[in-house]
C-alpha cells in the first residue's frame, strides 16, 4: 500500500468527477479545474501559464443574456480558450456552476488557484485525478495529452499520482481495466478505460452502477479478487485561503 494522499486535485474534465467525490466526502475545497469543461490539453496550457488568461476577466463574455438558465449559472466562454473547448462542448462554455465574469466569482477562482499553487508547492502526497469520456471529451486526443499532461506536472510539483479515467458510454457493463502504468521519482501515472452502462449529463453518470464503479476504482481497495480498486488511503489536509 503507499503512502496515505494529503491532498486530492481534480483535473476535470468536466463535472461528474467533483460529483464522485462531494458523494464519498474526499472534497474539502474548491480548486481551478473543478466544474469547468475542459481538455487535457488546455488544463496543461493554464498550468503552464500559471493561470495568467484564465485570470483575465477581459477574456470572458456571457454565451446568452439570460443570467441564468435552469437555476444554474449562466453559460461563460473564454474567448482565448473557445477553439479548444468547442471540442468537446457545442457552445463552447468553460464555466456553467460559478460566473468569473462577477466579483464573487473572480474571487472565488483567485482563491482555488492560490491553493493549486500552495499545493503544488509542498512535498506532501498528491492525487491528481482526470475523469474523460470517448476518448478524453476531445475528438483527437488520448494517451499522448495524458501523457503530456503528466510530463507538465512533473515540471511543476513532486510526490504525486496521477489517474487519468477514459469512459466508455454506453457499452453495456460497469467495468474497468488498467491500460497504461509508468513512474519514475517524480511521479507515478495510471491510466484506465471505464466501460459504463449508460451515459454522462456532464455532472453525473446516469446509472448507479457507473457511478458507483468509479468510486470502487478511485475509493475502495483493492481486495486482490478480480476487481481493480485503489491502491490508494487518505489523510487529507485543508487549506485555509
Amino acid at each position: 500500500m503507499e503512502p496515505p494522499v494529503e491532498w486530492i486535485i481534480p483535473l476535470g474534465l468536466r463535472c461528474s468527477l467533483v460529483d464522485r467525490l462531494k458523494s464519498v466526502s474526499l472534497r474539502i475545497h474548491a480548486l481551478p479545474f473543478d466544474w469547468t469543461y475542459m481538455t487535457l490539453s488546455l488544463i496543461r496550457d493554464i498550468i503552464l501559464s500559471d493561470f495568467a488568461h484564465l485570470l483575465d476577466q477581459g477574456n470572458y463574455e456571457y454565451i446568452s443574456p439570460t443570467k441564468r438558465r435552469n437555476g444554474m449559472h449562466p453559460r461563460i466562454r473564454h474567448n482565448g480558450y473557445a477553439d479548444e473547448i468547442f471540442r468537446c462542448n457545442e457552445d463552447g462554455a468553460m464555466f456553467v456552476h460559478h460566473d468569473p465574469l462577477t466579483d464573487q466569482g473572480i474571487r472565488h477562482l483567485r482563491r482555488a488557484i492560490e491553493r493549486f499553487r500552495r499545493i503544488l508547492s509542498t512535498r506532501d502526497r498528491k492525487l491528481f485525478l482526470t475523469v474523460g469520456y470517448d476518448g478524453w471529451c476531445t475528438r483527437t486526443s488520448g494517451f499522448e495529452d495524458v501523457l503530456r499532461l503528466y510530463e507538465c506536472l512533473k515540471s511543476k510539483t513532486s510526490n504525486f499520482n496521477f489517474v487519468a479515467i477514459n469512459c466508455r458510454l454506453g457499452v453495456g457493463v460497469s467495468e474497468a481495466k488498467l491500460l497504461h502504468e509508468e513512474s519514475d521519482e517524480g511521479g507515478k501515472c495510471r491510466i484506465y478505460q471505464l466501460n459504463c452502462v449508460g451515459g454522462n449529463s456532464g455532472q453525473r453518470f446516469d446509472c448507479v452502477e457507473d457511478a458507483g464503479a468509479l468510486s470502487a476504482l478511485l475509493f475502495v481497495p483493492d481486495t486482490g479478487e478480480g476487481r481493480i480498486g485503489t491502491p490508494y488511503t487518505f489523510n487529507l489536509k485543508k487549506l485555509y485561503i
